[in-house]
């Protein structure tokens, strides 16, 4: 699978604030991934109470999350650049940031259309 539904919470929303801000600054992708994928492991060690120095569950964080991590990168992302053109392909808006109202509204649509795209399309 390429994408994956997204759950309606801050972190989802924070997360991809920073990607639609990346899209405005023209910052690499692989930045903000990097940058959440350092999140999301600090935060699985810390609610394991394991060591951020623990390299061998670093690891097997990585090996057991990899494929799903990508689909849910992916999915930040194209939620992201959907709501990009949102704003700036509307001739009322033009703005630097998404607010949540927008966000859900996308999320939404997002979630609903996922099952369309990883059945058929990108099979």
């Amino acid at each position: 699978m390429i994408f994956c539904p997204l759950e309606k919470n801050d972190k989802n929303y924070t997360y991809v604030r920073l990607y639609y801000k990346a899209i405005l600054e023209n910052t690499p992708p692989m930045v903000i991934d990097s940058r959440i994928q350092k999140n999301e492991i600090e935060e699985y060690l810390f609610l394991n109470s394991l060591s951020p120095d623990n390299q061998k569950a670093i690891d097997e964080w990585i090996h057991n999350n990899s494929s799903s991590f990508r689909c849910y990168l992916n999915s930040l992302k194209m939620l992201a650049l959907s709501l990009y053109f949102m704003n700036h392909n509307s001739a009322t808006t033009n703005s630097r940031d998404i607010n949540p109202g927008l966000f859900y509204h996308a999320l939404n649509i997002w979630n609903e259309k996922t099952q369309v795209l990883t059945s058929s399309v990108f099979t």
